[in-house]
């Protein structure tokens, strides 16, 4: 193969992976390197077909040959730790993404995966410290800052939290998830009402359509009582995001505040239904079942 057929034979085969026509891609991957078995591109394709194939070894053989030089090297390593975490040892994965730190000192994506290992372990504080030192780098990566800010809220360090989404806003006030996120996080607390709303808007002229800032407007209007302007936002909420276990217990919310106790009951058991961890909903059920024993 050319430079030229090897460059037509991954991009077929780069179809057949968007097509999930795994099989079909392996082969025009495995044609490449017949013929140049250095080829990078090839292999990191290779492996990605046999991690969806679910063949780990041989996704991970591919991947480690991979050089550090490579651009596609952190990229790969980020496919190596991620199979050792879904094969249960994510102490090897968390090695494999600090060594390749080591070598890619500033690789952002490689800190970003790392906190996602840490968080998964609820271990907050270690994720936390993974993404400030990436901060160090640059310290305006939105995404970052963005990640930061929610892994401070699941910490319950409200304060950090607020403050690290306004960063995001500082460096792209037009971040409509930064916008909602403060906006939701005033409402949740009822508090700065009038500036979570304020909030709100101005994430849903960005993003008119979108299901999860609607319901953040919805709540506002909840927590400042206006229930018929809270019911319209959050039916309008649950159309656009029907599978969304808050969405359904707030709609449910409204509801029996609109003394609606059947419609809430709906949502509710939908709520459980798509998280069934949700113990404030199995009260709020309960109840609503013993006052109509009344």
């Amino acid at each position: 193969l050319g430079d030229e057929r090897g460059d037509i034979a991954i991009k077929i085969g780069l179809i057949c992976v968007e097509q999930k026509k795994w099989q079909k891609a392996e082969n025009e991957f495995l044609e490449v390197l017949k013929k140049t078995p250095e080829n990078y591109s090839a292999q990191y394709y290779l492996g990605s077909v046999y991690e969806e194939m679910d063949r780990r070894a041989d996704a991970q053989a591919l991947f480690r040959k991979i050089p550090s030089d490579s651009e596609l090297f952190p990229q790969a390593q980020i496919h190596l730790g991620y199979l050792y975490e879904k094969a249960g040892d994510k102490g090897a994965s968390k090695k494999i993404i600090r060594d390749a730190l080591k070598i890619k000192t500033t690789e952002l994506s490689l800190y970003r995966f790392l906190a996602s290992l840490y968080e998964k372990e609820k271990n907050y504080q270690e994720a936390i410290a993974v993404l400030n030192q990436a901060l160090t780098i640059d310290p305006d990566d939105e995404e970052i800052l963005f990640y930061l800010g929610v892994l401070y809220d699941k910490a319950a360090l409200f304060e950090e939290s607020i403050k690290t989404m306004k960063r995001v806003l500082a460096v792209n006030p037009q971040n409509a998830d930064a916008l909602n996120y403060i906006g939701y996080t005033y409402a949740d607390k009822g508090m700065d009402l009038d500036e979570a709303e304020n909030l709100m808007n101005k994430a849903l002229a960005l993003k008119p359509n979108d299901g999860y800032i609607t319901d953040s407007l919805g709540w506002v209007y909840f927590k400042k009582g206006k229930y018929d302007k809270a019911l319209k936002e959050l039916e309008k909420a649950f159309a656009l995001s029907p599978q969304d276990p808050v969405i359904c217990e707030h709609l449910g919310d409204v509801y029996l505040k609109n003394n609606q106790p059947g419609k809430a009951m709906e949502l509710y058991e939908k709520s459980l239904k798509l998280d069934p961890s949700k113990a404030d909903v199995k009260k709020k059920l309960e109840e609503i079942k013993r006052n109509a024993k009344k």
